[in-house]
């Protein structure tokens, strides 16, 4: 079956080929897959860490009026036994009981460090399949300090029964982190001409110069429970069923691709992952790609250090009709992100009124005001006041 979606200028999106494939594992075989397929920018590690690579011809058809809104990066060293090492811990961390997992949430830190299940909620409706693990990665506390107590109460929590789960969450982060520094250089190269003040020699180097080391770069595990344990609940029709639509709030996303487990812990290998992405035009396509690459999101404050140059990606995760309603799904996410003290505006005089105009697709985060002065600590609290809940 082909669907023709819509064409516009060079970028033309499919949504196509019904077809069945082998799934690996017990009771998973022959099952009907649709596959989306859409014009999706690659480009190979070796060009990404080349500083000489021009690059700015890919990422304008990446993040720019006609894209996707993120970009794969291929061939990432290691990345394939990286991803399979950290999300077979992921497996196991959602399988200590009840009580230990309790001792590990931080209500107090907006469930921003450590263990939380069902704690967010998007356009008022609850995540509830979707717990979540947060730790930072190049250091186990922020930097801040005007308030060293909220340094503290922010420390990185580990379960240290899980054998090697800190080593496997470092290096994760690290791995995906580096694409995630080196990308903020051919940023810098793409939006020299882009963003327009009165000293605009001021923006050369900006994002790398500001956060390559200056930064609060934080992993978090995504454990997607299998909806056959929620079916006393509604989830079937919704297109967001496993992760409402949301925007993040750092500067750039990165996703590995993600691995699916049936309940006693063994890998089911599926062509489909179920993430949603919403593109510069407003539609929905449905992203594949593979073990050895990771996908580059972009983020609220990169769309506020840009101008608005570039758009923050909405995204969702859903369970698809041809996803066995009885597995787990695991991911790992590094949110790439400014230092805590670091203050959030657009750049020269921009005003925020000005820099919200710019996004066609609608502010994601309800913050009560971008304001004046605000810093990054402030903007994640008002952010995870709006999609954090309190009690469950």
């Amino acid at each position: 079956m082909f669907k023709i979606l819509k064409q516009y200028n060079k970028l033309q999106l499919y949504i196509n080929n019904y077809s069945s494939q082998n799934l690996m594992g017990k009771g998973y075989n022959n099952i009907c897959s649709r596959k989306y397929k859409s014009e999706v920018v690659r480009i190979d590690y070796e060009q990404l860490i080349n500083e000489k690579c021009d690059l700015e011809e890919k990422i304008d058809r990446a993040y720019g009026k006609n894209g996707l809104g993120l970009i794969v990066i291929r061939n990432v060293p290691e990345i394939t036994e990286i991803r399979q090492n950290i999300l077979e811990s992921g497996f196991q961390l959602a399988h200590l009981n009840k009580a230990r997992l309790k001792e590990l949430e931080r209500p107090d830190t907006q469930y921003y460090v450590g263990w939380s299940k069902g704690r967010q909620y998007y356009k008022d409706v609850d995540d509830y399949m979707q717990a979540m693990y947060y730790a930072r990665i190049y250091s186990d506390s922020p930097i801040y300090p005007p308030d060293p107590e909220l340094e503290r109460k922010y420390t990185n929590i580990w379960p240290e029964e899980l054998k090697n789960f800190k080593e496997n969450y470092i290096k994760t982060g690290k791995a995906i982190a580096n694409c995630q520094i080196n990308l903020l250089k051919h940023f810098d190269k793409y939006l020299i001409d882009k963003i327009q003040t009165e000293n605009s020699k001021e923006y050369k180097s900006f994002l790398y110069k500001n956060f390559s080391i200056n930064n609060d770069a934080t992993g978090m595990m995504a454990i997607y429970y299998p909806p056959s344990l929620f079916e006393h609940k509604n989830y079937n029709g919704k297109s967001d069923n496993w992760c409402g639509w949301h925007r993040d709030f750092g500067l750039l996303s990165g996703l590995l691709n993600p691995m699916f487990f049936t309940q006693d812990g063994k890998v089911v290998y599926l062509k489909t992952g179920g993430l949603l992405v919403k593109d510069r035009m407003g539609d929905i396509n449905e992203m594949q790609y593979d073990d050895n690459e990771i996908v580059i999101q972009a983020a609220d404050t990169l769309f506020i250090f840009s101008g608005g140059s570039i758009i923050s990606t909405p995204h969702a995760v859903k369970v698809r009709d041809d996803i066995p309603k009885d597995l787990f799904r695991l991911n790992f996410i590094t949110f790439f992100g400014p230092s805590f003290v670091t203050k959030i505006k657009p750049p020269g005089n921009m005003s925020f009124e000005e820099l919200i105009k710019k996004d066609t697709l609608g502010m994601s985060n309800v913050v009560t005001k971008l304001r004046e002065g605000m810093n990054f600590k402030d903007f994640i609290t008002e952010t995870f006041d709006n999609f954090v809940k309190s009690k469950v």
